[in-house]
Order: structure tokens, then sequence, then C-alpha cells
């Protein structure tokens, strides 16, 4: 349970919680205030921290209290446990401040209305709190205890309270699932930013509300979208069963990398097959093999797998030459049909999704690159 030690953007004192989340609170200290006295002596206040997963010895119950202006307090009060999630909200406003997509973007004055819209909730030890393929409705923070975060290509982390890190997606769920699965390693307790609060957000301030929830859909969970590489899989109508066998009988690599595709191709892999797409795009005439080529020159495409349809004139055929274009400018390997897939398919199993970097030819065609790049910057 302890603070944000980083520079508060906002001073606890300042933080009017609203009556909604005074009342979670009281459910969230009824756990130590069992017998509803109104307070909690020291040996329960430890006994309740243990449940959360932190063990305090006699030193470190005292920097506890002292951390919270209770040094010479004699017992623990629901006044006090308010006094912690105002300096624990304060510590989210740190964290969000200092995230490239809130930096610089909302005042003190914002971040305060925000707060007023955060729930705390309170999930039991070895309780799912997300899963992976939900729809992405809301990102938290952890206030206490401990979570073990599974994502769909990495190990398994540990996260405990502290409120250095927002957990989850929060965009329109028609275009986004969550990309890791959340567990509770014992009791836990989070500051929740879910949509359908937001949305009374959107009531008071619909500009305020606007900004937020781009700024959330934009970077999250310590900026791992600028991180991830995915592996994109699309496919023209008439062969999409096609690329769902192929899918299935490489099911233990696609099941483990970061997927990107078009609404109906996430629909049925999901049905199918029980596979998510980490990010979804629109379909092709609308504009997503545009969306998976701008993940290119970011570096966040590793290969892409296109199912193609020869035999059928497409009305964005545009679209589909300069994702073929970009591919070639930036060396991405590109599979257009079920025997190209399968090579590729085993040669990314065996090297891993960050060869292309280590090949020989990638490091000549980026010389290259950089050649016609200075040639046309003195244009």
């Amino acid at each position: 349970m302890t603070t944000n030690q980083k520079p508060l953007f906002v001073s606890p004192n300042e933080i009017q919680l609203s009556t909604h989340q005074i009342e979670s609170a009281r459910e969230v200290f009824k756990l130590f205030d069992e017998n509803d006295t109104g307070r909690v002596s020291h040996e329960r206040l430890i006994a309740v921290l243990k449940k959360f997963g932190q063990e305090l010895t006699d030193e470190g119950l005292a920097a506890f209290l002292d951390e919270y202006d209770m040094k010479d307090a004699k017992s623990f009060s629901f006044h006090n446990y308010l006094n912690i999630i105002q300096h624990q909200f304060a510590g989210i406003c740190t964290t969000l401040s200092q995230n490239p997509a809130f930096k610089d973007n909302f005042t003190p004055d914002e971040y305060k209305i925000i707060l007023e819209f955060i729930s705390i909730e309170l999930y039991k030890e070895n309780e799912e709190i997300k899963g992976v393929g939900e729809p992405a409705r809301a990102a938290f923070v952890v206030l206490n205890g401990n979570v073990k975060i599974s994502g769909t290509n990495e190990k398994d982390w540990i996260l405990g309270g502290g409120t250095e890190h927002i957990v989850g997606k929060l965009s329109n769920p028609e275009l986004a699932n969550q990309s890791r699965s959340v567990i509770a390693l014992s009791q836990v307790a989070v500051a929740n930013f879910d949509l359908a609060n937001l949305e009374m957000l959107k009531v008071r301030d619909s500009y305020l509300y606007r900004r937020l929830k781009e700024a959330f859909g934009v970077s999250l969970e310590s900026n791992e979208e600028a991180l991830t590489q995915y592996v994109a899989v699309v496919s023209h109508n008439n062969v999409k069963k096609v690329m769902v066998s192929f899918v299935e009988k490489h099911f233990d690599f696609f099941s483990k990398v970061p997927l990107v595709g078009t609404l109906s191709t996430g629909s049925i892999l999901f049905q199918k097959l029980g596979i998510p797409l980490s990010k979804k795009v629109a379909s092709g005439p609308l504009g997503g093999d545009q969306a998976i080529g701008a993940l290119i020159e970011p570096g966040q495409l590793a290969a892409i797998f296109f199912f193609r349809d020869p035999l059928t004139a497409h009305p964005h055929q545009a679209d589909i030459d300069a994702l073929c274009r970009l591919c070639d400018v930036y060396q991405i390997p590109f599979a257009t049909n079920a025997n190209s897939a399968e090579a590729l398919a085993v040669y990314l199993k065996e090297n891993g999704l960050n060869y292309v970097k280590d090949n020989h030819a990638y490091g000549v065609m980026n010389q290259y690159i950089a050649s016609q790049t200075n040639a046309l910057g003195k244009l």
C-alpha cells in the first residue's frame, strides 16, 4: 500500500472523493474493520495487509504509518484509509502525466475531474480481473495487492500495488481486445477506468472525454503498444476457409504472437479457433490495409500473412498495392498464398519475430533507404 514516490502532479489534499468512491472505499475498509467499530488496531492492520500480499515488520509498519502522517496514531481509522486513497489517486495522476500519451495534454484541474469517474473495485485471491480476448472496455491501476499478468507472447510478470503502472486497454470495444490476462495473487483493490463510467464524464465535459479516451487508446501498459511487433493475418472473403485451416494447422504459433487483422478476420479466428486479435482494423475496402501498412514504418509489423483472392477484382486494389510496396521498402516478409505462408510460418517459428533485423539483406536495404532519403531531402 505504498504510494508513488515520484514528485506528485496533483496534491492529495486537493483530491475530492465522490460519494460513490467513498462508499466503495468503505467496502474495502470493512475487510480491516471486522467489528464495524470505525477503528482498526495495528495488529489487525498488519493481518489485513498480509492478505493484500504485503508483509510488514515492526519497522515496515512504522514506515507505513509515517508515510501517511499517522506516526503517533494508536489505531487505523476509515478517515486514515480515505487519506491513503487520496495519496494513491495523486500517484495515479503522476503516472498518467508522465505517460507520453498524456504528458502536457491535461491540466491538474482536469486530472481532478477525471479522478471523479474512477471506481474502486475489490477482487479475491485467484479471481480473474481481465481475460485475453475480452473487449477493451477498461484499464486499471493496482492500488493494493499483487496481480499476475500473462501476455500473448511474453513470460508472466507480477505487479504489486503502487500506482506506477496502467494495465489493460481502453478503446472502442469493437476495434480492440485485451491482449493480457490478469489474475489476482492476493486480495486486490484497483482503481478502474471503465468506459461505462467515463460515459458520464462525456455528459459533464465532452471535450475532456474525447481527449481522455484518445489518450487511453494511444498508450497504456508502460507504452507496450509502441513496443509490440504484430503479425498481420489478412484474408479476402473467398479464401477465408483457407486462412482458418492454415492458422489452425499452426495454432501453436498464431496463438502465442500478437496478431493484427480486420474485424471479420478477428471474428472468424476467435469463433472458430478461440484465437483473439491483439489489434483490430477496419475491413480492407474501408482502409484496413492502410492501417496495417501504418504499422510498418514505426517497426511494429514483423510479418504479413495475406491470403489473397487472385480471381476477383477488388475495389481497394490501390491499397493492396501500397501495402505490398511498403513491405518491399522495409523488407517485411509477406506471404500471399498458402504455400508461401507455410514456408514463412515454419521460418518464424524457428527464428522468432526479430530475425529480419539480423538479416544481412535487411541491413543492406536500410542503407539504400537511408541514401535515398538523404537524396530526396536535398530536392
